[in-house]
């Protein structure tokens, strides 16, 4: 953030790189890219999840149903 703010740069944050929009980047400035954070942690008994920005609502489902979750949309 300290690049693009000394720069006067666009700066556009891509997580999952899920968004048919576009939002996650921009053009002709700096694109932070966080997808390859995938770190998931499921506790089962407690009923939570831990995920990091990187993974999709598609991976997040698919690794839920694993331990016989329903994840609710």
């Amino acid at each position: 953030m300290a690049l693009a703010r000394e720069t006067g740069l666009r700066l556009a944050v891509r997580s999952g790189g899920h968004s048919p929009a576009g939002h996650g980047v921009c053009e002709g400035g700096i694109v932070l890219d966080l997808a390859g954070m995938k770190a998931l942690e499921i506790d089962v008994e407690a009923r939570t999840a831990w995920a990091e920005t990187g993974i999709t609502a598609g991976e997040y489902t698919e690794a839920a149903a694993r331990h016989g979750a329903r994840v609710r949309t």
